[in-house]
């Protein structure tokens, strides 16, 4: 999002929970370590959607384009509908992914069956279909999000057939979501690496 808007920015990489600890310096500023968080003008938010949210309030005018639709339209209504599918699919996704199982794959492939279904209500590659002439906060919090997750699972050391990368790279594979594989969301599944 930060790159779609043009916002200048410096990362610090910090561990999810499960991959290790978290720098003490980090855990004095953001309570219980939640992430992502971001730090502007030395005020620390955590929350995902309420950071980009607030990224494109803060940062508006004609300088930067608008990522949200106005917040009393029938758009921003949509948009909200469209990141709770969102956080479902991700949901699935991560049950899959470290559970694993028949039952993941299953409730993972039926909310990529629903974000199918949401991405071909609206007119070309984004969820949002015309509010922008490029992707909005609902295509990049798909995006960036399942972006990450998949490097995490890909970077994983591969292991038995149901490892996170062998599992993430047999729904890339799959024909079962052209509008998906179509507009190049592909990112929510990554290829396993190879070998």
């Amino acid at each position: 999002m930060l790159e779609e808007k043009r916002v200048p920015y410096r990362t610090e990489l910090i561990n999810m929970r499960s991959y290790g600890d978290k720098p003490d310096a980090f855990l004095a500023k953001v309570r219980g370590g939640i992430l992502p968080a971001l730090e502007l003008d030395g005020n620390m938010y955590t929350e995902s959607l309420d950071i980009m949210a607030m990224i494109d309030a803060v940062f508006d005018g004609d300088a930067y384009r608008a990522l949200l639709p106005a917040r009393d339209s029938p758009a921003f209504a949509e948009c909200q509908k469209l990141l709770r599918l969102e956080r479902g699919l991700f949901s699935a996704w991560c049950s899959f992914v470290f559970r694993g199982g028949t039952g993941g794959q299953g409730q993972f492939e039926r909310a990529l069956g629903d974000v199918e279904k949401a991405l071909g209500s609206t007119p070309g590659p984004w969820f949002l279909g015309d509010f922008t002439d490029g992707p909005s906060l609902v295509d990049l919090q798909c995006v960036e999000r399942h972006a990450a997750a998949a490097a995490a699972a890909a970077a994983a050391p591969p292991a038995a057939p149901n490892s996170p990368t062998s599992r993430s790279g047999t729904c890339r594979t799959s024909s079962a979501w052209p509008r998906r594989r179509r507009t190049g969301k592909t990112t929510w599944c990554a290829a396993p690496p190879s070998t």
